[in-house]
C-alpha cells in the first residue's frame, strides 16, 4: 500500500499548527462483487451441488489453490464481502447459470430494494469480467464491453457511489495459448481492443457520474510486469499451469503464477488483491481534484480548529516512486 508524505519546507516547518495533522483516504464498509470465475468464492461450486470447478485441486469450490482476490481485498480493506461473481459468467445478460453480469447486477439491485442499507454511501462495488465473452471463441470485444458500461449505469442509477472496474489481462499470456504464437497473439490484440474500448466506457462514465469515484484498475500492465519480472514478485513459473489438463498438479518446487491454463494461483490473487487496495486507497476523488491538488478545507491539531485552507501539491519523487509525496502550496485565509 502507497504511503503518503508531507514534504516540509521553511514556512510549514515554522508553523507549530500542522504537526500531528494526519491524512485518510476512503473507508469502506462492504465490497459488492460481480464477475466470473476470477472473483468467484464458491458460488458456482454451491449452485452445481460441488459439480464445478471439477479439478479435485481446487480450494474450496474457487478455480484456484486458496482464496481469490476479492478475499484477499475484503480483507485488508477490512470489510464485509458480498460476492455474486460466478465461474463462466460473460459480461452479457444471461439468466440462467452462470448469469451474466447484468443479471447479477440487477439481481442484487432487486435483493437491495428489501434492504436498502446493502447499497450505501461506504460500499465498494467491483466489476471485473469479459474473459469468458472471448475463451469460447467469441470476438465481438465492444459488445463485451458495452456489457460492463450497462452494468456501471445500473449501479449507478441505484446509487452507487464507489465502483472498481479491471480490465482483463492478456489472454494470450495465459498457459492455454502462450504456447501458440499465433493464437496469443490474437488473444492478445483482442484483449487490448476491449480494455482500449472499456477505458473510454469508463471515462465516459466518471464524466458524466461525476458523484460516483470510480477507480480503474490496470490489471493488464500488472500482470504483464509480473511476466516480465516474474522473479521480483516472488514467482519462478510465470508461462505453465500448475494444474495439468488431466487434473494432475505438478509438484516440482517451482512458483507458478497461473494455476490452470486460465486462472491465477492464489499466490497471484493476492498480489492482485495488494493492487487493487492501492487503487482504491491511493485515487479516492475524496483526495483529488482534476488540477491534482489536494485540498483541506479546515485543520485540527491538538484538539483546536483552525480556520485556514491549505493547498498542498503532489510532487513525484524519482528516486522514491512507491510512495506518494506532497509540498505545501498555499496558506489561505477560510
Amino acid at each position: 500500500m502507497k504511503k503518503f508524505y508531507r514534504l516540509l519546507g521553511i514556512v510549514i516547518s515554522s508553523v507549530v499548527l500542522f504537526s500531528g495533522v494526519a491524512f485518510a483516504a476512503t473507508s469502506f464498509g462492504n465490497v459488492v462483487v460481480f464477475g466470473d470465475s476470477l472473483s468467484d468464492n464458491g458460488n458456482m461450486y454451491a449452485l452445481t451441488g460441488g459439480a464445478v470447478p471439477p479439478s479435485v485441486h481446487a480450494y474450496k469450490g474457487r478455480w484456484s489453490d486458496g482464496p481469490v482476490w476479492v478475499e484477499y481485498l475484503a480483507k485488508y480493506l477490512s470489510v464485509g464481502l458480498i460476492d455474486l461473481a460466478e465461474g463462466g459468467a460473460t459480461t452479457g445478460t444471461e439468466t440462467s447459470i452462470p448469469v451474466g453480469v447484468q443479471t447479477q447486477v440487477s439481481h442484487f439491485i432487486t435483493m437491495a430494494s428489501f434492504y436498502p442499507t446493502m447499497i450505501s454511501d461506504d460500499t465498494l462495488f467491483v466489476v471485473w469480467a469479459g474473459a469468458n465473452n472471448f475463451l469460447s471463441g467469441g470476438t465481438d470485444y465492444s459488445q463485451a464491453a458495452n456489457g460492463i458500461g450497462t452494468a456501471l449505469d445500473m449501479l449507478a442509477a441505484a446509487g452507487a457511489k464507489h465502483i472498481l472496474v479491471a480490465n482483463l489481462p492478456n489472454l494470450g499470456a495465459t498457459p492455454k495459448l502462450n504456447h501458440f504464437p499465433d493464437l496469443s497473439e490474437g488473444a492478445r490484440l483482442l484483449t487490448e481492443a476491449f480494455n482500449a474500448t472499456l477505458k473510454g466506457l469508463v471515462d465516459h462514465f466518471q464524466q458524466t457520474n461525476t458523484s460516483i469515484s470510480v477507480y480503474y484498475f490496470d490489471v493488464y500492465a500488472m500482470l504483464m510486469d509480473v511476466i516480465a519480472d516474474p522473479a521480483y514478485y516472488g514467482f519462478t513459473d510465470v508461462v505453465d499451469a500448475y494444474v495439468n489438463p488431466d487434473d494432475t498438479v505438478n509438484d516440482d518446487g517451482k512458483i507458478y503464477l497461473f494455476w490452470d491454463s486460465v486462472h491465477p494461483t492464489t499466490l497471484a490473487h493476492k498480489l492482485i488483491a495488494k493492487k487493487a487496495a492501492d487503487v482504491v486507497d491511493g485515487a479516492s476523488s475524496a483526495w483529488y481534484t482534476s488540477s491534482g491538488l489536494l485540498y483541506i478545507p479546515q485543520l485540527f491539531a491538538n484538539g483546536f480548529e483552525y480556520n485556514f485552507n491549505v493547498v498542498m501539491e503532489h510532487v513525484i519523487i524519482p528516486s522514491d516512486p512507491e510512495n506518494v509525496y506532497f509540498q505545501l502550496k498555499s496558506i489561505e485565509d477560510n
